[in-house]
């Protein structure tokens, strides 16, 4: 594949990349799991970054209920998406239960639900945590990669090449890249989706192609 056909394709999914912005207490349909795998069906009532991680508002059949990651395996909502011609279209959000490598603020518990960017052979998840006294940025981000063995692994600005070069060593197009334009740290979510689209798909290691996921947000 041409350098500028890679190029134009690594382009084109960043139009479907910006969202609605979502407000504390705007409701989208949902769903929540029971720790017995049952899937309930109703409302979510968004929260904070923070407030998201630690529990969800559901309204069921009109009764609402706050659900704690002791209470449920998993949540996830359906939200509009825009791209840059005005287009909407609808994107599921999705977090999991898991045990943090450290609390989203202080005193607050480390078993928490962490937004899952990514599925596949890795599983991408971004993890905000609140900074105290920082009016200007109250939030800081990073990503948690989870492999098949269930371990995580943190993925930050100044680490993501060093991490990322020995967790997908196996598909050299891509980390031969990395740190490059459309390779950085803002990448890292379309960077997972087209190694896991290798890992599924198993063409030639040396050739890079970009998953049709990343063409649907």
């Amino acid at each position: 594949m041409s350098q500028l056909r890679i190029a134009l394709l690594l382009i084109l999914p960043t139009i479907y990349s910006f969202l609605v912005p979502d407000g504390k207490g705007d409701v989208f349909p949902g769903y929540v799991m029971l720790e017995s795998g049952q899937r309930l069906e109703g409302l979510v009532v968004l929260g904070t970054f923070i407030e998201s991680e630690l529990k969800v508002k559901f309204i069921d059949r009109g009764k609402k209920k706050a659900f704690t990651p002791e209470e449920i395996s998993a949540y996830g909502y359906e939200k509009t998406v825009v791209d840059d011609l005005g287009k909407k279209r609808r994107r599921w959000v999705h977090y999991e239960r898991m045990e943090a490598l450290e609390p989203p603020r202080i005193f607050a518990p480390t078993r928490v639900f962490v937004e899952r960017e990514v599925a596949g052979d890795l599983d991408l998840f971004c993890f905000y945590i609140q900074l105290r006294g920082n009016v200007e940025r109250p939030y800081h981000y990073y990503y948690l990669l989870r492999r098949a063995d269930d371990t995580l692994v943190k993925l930050t600005e100044t680490d993501y090449r060093e991490v990322l070069g020995e967790e997908l060593r196996a598909y050299p197009a891509l980390v031969q890249r990395l740190g490059k334009r459309q390779f950085e740290f803002a990448d890292v979510v379309r960077m997972l989706r087209d190694y896991n689209y290798w890992r599924q798909n198993q063409h030639a290691p040396e050739e890079y192609r970009v998953s049709p996921e990343n063409f649907d947000g």
